[in-house]
């Protein structure tokens, strides 16, 4: 059994991981891989520059990462939620669903302006 220290600790009690793990590159240390190893986990994650032998992990499925980030951050652009002023998970919960469901709904209805930045265009389409 791999020494279970870090952000990967609770990788063991994890119910639900089939069999792989898209994670960042900073996640890429040789307790990590060894634990995924020992689970039959496939890491899908780059490789640190200071690897002799790198991996690249296959970029359809990394691209999900990309995507799941990309909705993190649009409910990141409302402070509290940003900020977590509530520090108990339960309120910090009941304030992201709503929040969750606004970001839905905003991008489902909102016609995107050609040119600028995302940013910029964000603002416009609100």
């Amino acid at each position: 059994m791999v020494d279970q220290v870090g952000p990967l600790a609770g990788l063991a009690r994890a119910p639900g991981i089939s069999h792989e793990l898209i994670a960042a590159q900073a996640y890429d240390a040789n307790a990590a891989l060894a634990l995924l190893a020992e689970r039959n986990i496939a890491a899908v994650m780059p490789s640190r520059a200071n690897r002799k032998a790198p991996r690249w992990p296959d970029p359809g499925v990394y691209g999900m990462r990309h995507l799941a980030a990309n909705r993190f951050a649009a409910r990141k652009e409302f402070r509290g939620i940003a900020t977590q002023y509530c520090k108990r998970s339960l309120m910090y919960g009941g304030l992201l669903n709503p929040v969750s469901a606004l970001v839905v709904l905003r991008d489902a209805v909102s016609e995107r302006p050609v040119g600028g930045s995302p940013a910029v265009n964000r603002r416009l389409a609100l």
